[in-house]
């Protein structure tokens, strides 16, 4: 298992790094579900929309009524967009400090917040987190959320202190509900996530509520981390307040 996804992240990596739309395509080919296929999508769609092709649109609804609609992420950051949240520990309900995260910089492929503190690719995945922890190529959240659509992610996390492991999560969009934080009450989708910690056999266990046609980021994010059944962390993030540049 870990030689085959040895050779798929290689693959990848040389699509990432190729100019071609060739170098995606060839990816996608060989790994249509792979553990960097969502990714490798809104490359190959940026690349063509360079190149004068349009995609082909798809509207933020909820009509469909096998689906429930499809939720589509904007990719449009701006120097200025303002996300603030707040965390709190789910056994103990102690909140803790919020987090405000502006963003400072956007580049083709990454945008930063709080001059470099954070860092996340377009579609949310962490790059780099303000304890200095970094990450691989994650699919954690995807670019277009439709009702029972599941997609796996595997990724490596280097730690500030020194050490990697490896991180593997299956998801799956549960349902639509309507979600009520601080900034405001929201149609959103639920996805829900449980993996491993693999070095470590650490167990995890993930739901986020995401409404692509108001923010571009998650509503709320709930995280259950166990080891030998045992909850060692838990924490719940929701949106204070959000705000658009411009």
């Amino acid at each position: 298992m870990a030689r085959q996804f040895s050779e798929e992240a290689a693959v990848w990596e040389k699509a990432q790094q190729a100019s071609q739309v060739a170098a995606v395509e060839d990816y996608l080919k060989r790994y249509p579900s792979g553990h960097f296929s969502e990714l490798a999508q809104v490359r190959l769609d940026r690349m063509l929309a360079k190149q004068g092709e349009k995609k082909v649109s798809l509207v933020n609804t909820a009509a469909n009524p096998f689906t429930k609609g499809t939720g589509v992420i904007d990719l449009d950051y701006r120097v200025g967009d303002r996300y603030v949240y707040r965390s709190i520990d789910l056994l103990t309900k102690v909140e803790g400090k919020s987090s405000i995260n502006t963003v400072t910089a956007v580049t083709e492929d990454k945008v930063i917040y709080n001059n470099g503190a954070l860092v996340t690719d377009l579609l949310g995945n962490l790059i780099k987190r303000p304890d200095g922890a970094s990450f691989g190529p994650a699919q954690f959240f995807i670019s277009e959320y439709r009702l029972g659509k599941k997609w796996t992610t595997r990724y490596a996390i280097n730690f500030a202190r020194g050490g990697q492991d490896t991180i593997e999560i299956d998801f799956k969009v549960a349902g639509r509900e309507t979600v009520t934080v601080p900034a405001g009450t929201f149609d959103c989708f639920r996805i829900e996530g449980s993996g491993w910690v693999l070095g470590i056999g650490q167990q995890t266990d993930w739901k986020f509520w995401l409404a692509p046609d108001k923010v571009n980021r998650f509503i709320a994010m709930e995280a259950w981390w166990r080891m030998r059944g045992r909850i060692v962390r838990s924490e719940r993030q929701e949106l204070e307040s959000y705000a658009r540049a411009g």
